[in-house]
């Protein structure tokens, strides 16, 4: 075996029949791994399909005479589908053995003459095996024994002198066929992948060396039968001829066909191009889809993070709400002590009435006793005296205490009482800039919608009427003083004096706080002064930012809009009296209630403010 693989040995001779259908199984097997056909071989692969198999595998499977008498099929028809059974026939058609030189002289010429007729016997036309797409077109091919008996009656008709002298080669023949098929049942006992293929192709092998040798001696009988059909075959000749301009007529119409078949090519072509046109059409609207897709997605990004962005302000909002949930829990806590000292200082007030009606009974009779003892010994007079007047002493000094402790409880309850009246006037000045503030807010919607309605108006009253010439209306700007600077350094100082407003009405609040807090105790000092500081900026931010948002974004509407529809540079007045000047009617009312809302806006804010 190892010889075999390494230079596989060239003959002349061809391989026996059963070994070569193994061989061109194994091939058809091989082919189907790497096509998408199964059990298909078209007919310009078949022959360079063989030789890579005899070089891979180190085998002859066709000699160079055979593959020279198979080659012009495979050009005639290069894209004709074979099976297995298909070139199996093929081989059997094309490759007949080979003529053995006889003794017989007389029919030398007989057998140098070219063959220009079919055998006398009708058998039908061989064609190939197409697939479902092309059977139409085609006759069934003819079965192996078919072709087998064919090929031997067509060698039959070549060789008749010779069939006296063809024993001796075939008992060579089959000795040869047993030798290798010796060579054939060890090479593939070898084989480890394909032993049960092996198994079944012995079985095989064997039913057919029976069938051949059952075939040999019909063909041996039937070789004395050829003979007397030779003398027929000179009489159809002639017929034959007739048959071949039959032929010939059906090849022209073959082609006729052939041509109708390559215009419908052509269709197919150009149907094929409207096709792949549309296909790129569909490929650029999808593309075009696809944009629009990531541009949607780049939407909801955008989306999603102004909703973080919400969520943040939302969770801030919470935080000041939970830490004004807090301050009003301070509130309350101390509003509750509050209530505590004022009952605590209620039983005070009635304990130090009691203990100054005591102070006076006793003083009213001390007042007593001293008369009393004056009225009876005026000498005891000088030692009673000390003790007079050191229990008087003391009876003064705890008057003097409990006063003193009263005055401290009034002013700690005086101190209370305007903290809470602090309290509650931060709260209104709260709830009051916040009510300010969502009118403003409303104020800023309600302009925002006017000024919309208003630019909609001038955008179809300017495409209405034609623009005033660019000369008079540069003369007009430049004869007019420009206003825009005076009214924003109006504007500056109106917002400084707010601003100075806010201070100071806010330093002297929190200047009076001071001196009303000034005898409270530190800790209570403190804590009311960090809240209501905290308060004060925090109305305060809130009021300014609202205010200056609600006029820059005013202003910034209604200067781009007048600028734009006018094209003056000059500022907002001398656009508006533009304006003015050349529009009327609905505009001089618009214009009306637009500077209506600018000087409510501009000068009266102070009174929001305050």
């Amino acid at each position: 075996m190892n010889s075999l693989q390494a230079s596989p040995v060239p003959s002349a001779k061809p391989i026996p029949f059963a070994v070569l259908k193994v061989q061109l199984k194994q091939l058809v097997q091989q082919y189907e791994e790497r096509a998408t056909d199964l059990g298909v071989i078209t007919t310009r692969d078949l022959l360079p399909l063989i030789e890579d198999y005899e070089r891979e595998h180190q085998v002859v499977l066709l000699t160079d005479p055979q593959k020279l008498a198979i080659r012009p099929y495979t050009r005639t028809a290069p894209d004709l589908e074979m099976t297995l059974d298909d070139i199996l026939d093929l081989l059997k058609l094309v490759c007949a053995p080979s003529p053995v030189a006889s003794v017989s002289a007389p029919t030398s010429k007989l057998y140098h003459m070219p063959r220009t007729s079919s055998p006398l016997v009708a058998h039908p036309q061989p064609t190939w095996k197409r697939r479902l797409s092309t059977t139409s077109l085609h006759t069934q091919v003819p079965g192996p024994s078919e072709a087998m008996d064919l090929c031997h009656k067509t060698s039959a008709s070549d060789s008749v002198p010779n069939a006296l002298s063809t024993t001796y080669e075939e008992d060579e023949g089959d000795e040869d066929v047993d030798q290798e098929n010796d060579e054939f049942d060890q090479y593939y006992r070898r084989s480890l992948a394909l032993t049960q293929r092996l198994k079944q192709s012995e079985q095989s092998l064997a039913s057919m060396t029976r069938d051949n040798d059952d075939r040999i001696l019909v063909l041996q009988n039937r070789v004395d039968e050829m003979t007397e059909l030779v003398t027929k075959q000179k009489r159809e000749l002639i017929e034959y001829k007739g048959k071949e301009s039959n032929s010939l007529e059906q090849i022209s119409m073959l082609e006729q066909h052939i041509a109708n078949i390559e215009q419908s090519e052509t269709d197919q072509k150009q149907v094929y191009l409207s096709i792949k046109t549309l296909f790129d059409e569909k490929c650029e609207e999808t593309q075009k889809l696809q944009e629009l897709l990531k541009q949607k997605e780049q939407d909801l990004q955008h989306t999603e993070v102004y909703l973080c962005h919400f969520r943040h302000e939302f969770m801030q909002l919470n935080k000041e709400r939970d830490r004004l949930t807090s301050l009003q829990h301070d509130l309350v806590t101390e509003l509750e002590a509050s209530q505590h000292t004022h009952t605590e200082l209620a039983e005070q007030r009635s304990e130090n009435e009691r203990l100054q009606q005591l102070i006076d009974s006793l003083r009213y009779d001390l007042d007593a006793a001293r008369l009393e003892q004056q009225q009876q010994s005026p000498l005891g007079l000088h030692s009673t005296n000390p003790l007079i007047l050191s229990l008087e002493a003391e009876l003064e000094e705890q008057l003097q205490k409990k006063e003193d402790e009263n005055a401290k409880i009034m002013v700690k309850v005086k101190q209370m009482e305007q903290t809470e009246q602090r309290l509650r006037s931060a709260e209104s000045e709260k709830n009051y800039y916040k009510l300010q503030a969502t009118e403003a807010k409303k104020d800023l919607d309600r302009v925002k919608d006017e000024l919309l309605h208003l630019k909609r108006t001038l955008d179809a009253d300017r495409q209405a009427t034609p623009s005033p010439p660019a000369s008079s209306s540069s003369s007009t700007a430049s004869s007019q003083p420009n206003i825009w600077t005076l009214s924003r350094q109006r504007q500056r100082k109106m917002g400084q004096g707010k601003r100075r407003e806010i201070m100071d009405l806010h330093e002297s609040r929190s200047m009076a706080h001071q001196r009303s807090l000034s005898g409270t105790t530190p800790m209570v000092n403190n804590r009311l002064s960090r809240r209501l500081q905290t308060s004060d900026k925090v109305i305060n931010s809130t009021a300014t930012f609202a205010l200056y948002t609600l006029l820059v974004y005013i202003f910034g509407i209604v200067t781009s809009t007048f600028l734009i529809d006018n094209g003056l540079p000059s500022g907002l007045e001398q656009a508006l009296v533009a304006a003015a000047s050349t529009q009327g009617g609905v505009k001089g009312k618009l214009f009306e209630m637009l500077l209506y809302w600018i000087e409510k806006l501009l000068f009266e804010g102070e009174a929001v403010l305050a």
